[in-house]
Protein backbone atom coordinates (compact mmCIF):
# COMPACT_ATOMS: atom_id res chain seq x y z
CA UNK A 1 0.00 0.00 0.00
CA UNK A 2 0.99 3.54 -0.78
CA UNK A 3 1.41 6.43 1.44
CA UNK A 4 -1.45 8.52 -0.47
CA UNK A 5 -4.04 4.80 -0.51
CA UNK A 6 -3.89 5.21 3.28
CA UNK A 7 -4.35 8.79 3.24
CA UNK A 8 -7.52 8.26 0.73
CA UNK A 9 -8.92 5.28 2.86
CA UNK A 10 -8.89 7.31 6.02
CA UNK A 11 -10.71 9.85 4.64
CA UNK A 12 -13.32 8.29 2.43
CA UNK A 13 -13.68 6.42 5.99
CA UNK A 14 -14.27 9.36 7.84
CA UNK A 15 -16.00 11.62 5.23
CA UNK A 16 -13.01 13.91 4.90
CA UNK A 17 -12.04 16.20 2.15
CA UNK A 18 -8.62 16.60 1.45
CA UNK A 19 -8.71 19.89 2.58
CA UNK A 20 -10.01 18.62 6.14
CA UNK A 21 -7.53 16.20 5.96
CA UNK A 22 -4.94 18.78 5.24
CA UNK A 23 -5.83 20.71 7.74
CA UNK A 24 -6.10 17.92 10.39
CA UNK A 25 -2.20 16.83 9.69
CA UNK A 26 -0.72 20.08 8.62
CA UNK A 27 -0.02 19.59 5.22
CA UNK A 28 -1.15 21.35 2.37
CA UNK A 29 -4.38 20.36 0.08
CA UNK A 30 -2.11 20.23 -3.62
CA UNK A 31 0.26 17.90 -1.49
CA UNK A 32 -2.33 15.70 -0.05
CA UNK A 33 -3.82 15.58 -3.89
CA UNK A 34 -0.06 14.71 -5.01
CA UNK A 35 0.39 12.22 -2.14
CA UNK A 36 -2.96 10.34 -3.35
CA UNK A 37 -2.02 10.50 -6.93
CA UNK A 38 1.30 9.27 -6.30
CA UNK A 39 3.27 11.55 -8.60
CA UNK A 40 3.73 15.55 -8.47
CA UNK A 41 1.33 17.77 -10.31
CA UNK A 42 4.23 19.61 -11.96
CA UNK A 43 6.43 17.26 -13.36
CA UNK A 44 4.62 14.36 -13.45
CA UNK A 45 7.46 12.24 -10.81
CA UNK A 46 6.67 10.01 -8.21
CA UNK A 47 5.68 11.48 -5.02
CA UNK A 48 8.44 10.53 -2.45
CA UNK A 49 7.07 11.98 1.20
CA UNK A 50 9.81 12.69 3.64
CA UNK A 51 9.50 10.76 7.14
CA UNK A 52 8.45 14.15 8.51
CA UNK A 53 5.72 13.90 6.24
CA UNK A 54 4.85 10.02 7.14
CA UNK A 55 4.82 11.56 11.21
CA UNK A 56 2.00 13.73 9.89
CA UNK A 57 0.39 11.80 8.69
CA UNK A 58 0.70 9.05 11.37
CA UNK A 59 -0.26 11.22 13.94
CA UNK A 60 -3.45 12.14 11.60
CA UNK A 61 -4.82 8.69 11.08
CA UNK A 62 -4.16 7.57 14.69
CA UNK A 63 -1.41 4.96 13.45
CA UNK A 64 1.75 4.76 15.27
CA UNK A 65 4.92 5.43 12.70
CA UNK A 66 6.18 1.80 12.98
CA UNK A 67 2.59 0.17 12.11
CA UNK A 68 2.43 3.10 9.44
CA UNK A 69 5.59 1.79 7.53
CA UNK A 70 4.58 -1.92 7.99
CA UNK A 71 1.77 -1.43 5.83
CA UNK A 72 3.25 0.76 2.92
CA UNK A 73 4.82 -1.63 0.41
CA UNK A 74 7.93 -1.95 -0.73
CA UNK A 75 7.19 0.33 -3.68
CA UNK A 76 6.49 3.26 -1.58
CA UNK A 77 10.01 5.12 -1.83
CA UNK A 78 10.43 7.80 1.29
CA UNK A 79 12.97 10.55 1.94
CA UNK A 80 15.30 11.07 4.31
CA UNK A 81 17.60 13.80 3.42
CA UNK A 82 16.68 17.57 5.32
CA UNK A 83 15.20 15.62 7.80
CA UNK A 84 17.27 16.20 10.37
CA UNK A 85 18.74 12.97 10.93
CA UNK A 86 22.55 12.17 10.99
CA UNK A 87 24.05 9.66 8.91
CA UNK A 88 23.94 6.84 11.43
CA UNK A 89 20.22 7.30 11.83
CA UNK A 90 19.40 7.18 7.42
CA UNK A 91 21.75 4.12 7.61
CA UNK A 92 19.29 2.88 10.25
CA UNK A 93 16.00 3.66 7.85
CA UNK A 94 17.62 2.55 4.95
CA UNK A 95 18.39 -0.74 6.54
CA UNK A 96 15.65 -1.56 8.24
CA UNK A 97 13.61 -0.92 4.55
CA UNK A 98 15.87 -4.29 3.11
CA UNK A 99 14.49 -6.24 6.19
CA UNK A 100 11.49 -8.75 5.37
CA UNK A 101 8.51 -8.67 7.72
CA UNK A 102 9.86 -10.53 10.37
CA UNK A 103 13.13 -8.73 10.15
CA UNK A 104 11.42 -5.97 10.83
CA UNK A 105 9.21 -7.17 13.83
CA UNK A 106 12.09 -8.44 15.59
CA UNK A 107 14.63 -4.82 14.91
CA UNK A 108 11.26 -2.80 16.30
CA UNK A 109 10.88 -4.96 19.21
CA UNK A 110 14.33 -4.60 19.99
CA UNK A 111 13.92 -0.49 19.89
CA UNK A 112 10.88 -0.74 22.24
CA UNK A 113 12.56 -3.26 24.82
CA UNK A 114 16.01 -0.96 24.72
CA UNK A 115 13.39 2.26 25.02
CA UNK A 116 11.24 0.94 27.83
CA UNK A 117 7.64 1.20 25.58
CA UNK A 118 5.59 -1.62 25.19
CA UNK A 119 6.60 -4.96 23.35
CA UNK A 120 4.63 -5.78 19.63
CA UNK A 121 2.34 -8.35 20.31
CA UNK A 122 2.89 -11.90 18.77
CA UNK A 123 7.16 -11.30 19.04
CA UNK A 124 8.61 -12.48 22.09
CA UNK A 125 12.33 -10.88 22.34
CA UNK A 126 13.66 -10.76 25.51
CA UNK A 127 16.77 -8.85 27.18
CA UNK A 128 18.50 -12.24 28.58
CA UNK A 129 21.97 -10.79 29.94
CA UNK A 130 24.85 -8.65 29.06
CA UNK A 131 28.01 -9.32 27.12
CA UNK A 132 31.30 -9.54 28.65
CA UNK A 133 31.72 -6.02 28.74
CA UNK A 134 28.45 -5.26 29.88
CA UNK A 135 27.33 -2.59 27.50
CA UNK A 136 25.95 -4.35 25.12
CA UNK A 137 22.44 -6.43 25.85
CA UNK A 138 21.98 -10.18 24.68
CA UNK A 139 18.32 -10.59 22.88
CA UNK A 140 16.61 -14.58 22.93
CA UNK A 141 14.00 -14.12 19.92
CA UNK A 142 11.94 -16.85 21.98
CA UNK A 143 13.16 -19.55 19.38
CA UNK A 144 16.48 -20.46 20.44
CA UNK A 145 18.45 -18.26 18.66
CA UNK A 146 20.30 -15.12 20.78
CA UNK A 147 22.24 -12.62 19.69
CA UNK A 148 24.31 -9.15 20.55
CA UNK A 149 22.89 -5.61 19.79
CA UNK A 150 26.02 -3.54 19.26
CA UNK A 151 26.25 -0.02 19.81
CA UNK A 152 29.38 2.04 17.68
Amino acid sequence: MRLGEVIRTYREKNDLSMGDFAKMSGLSKPYISMLEANKNSRDGKKIVPSVTTLQKVSRTVKIPLDNLLRMLDDEQEICLKNDGLSEQERELINGFGRLNTDGKSLVLNMINQLGGTRAIAGNNINIIGNNVRGNNNIFSNGKGHSFNLIAK
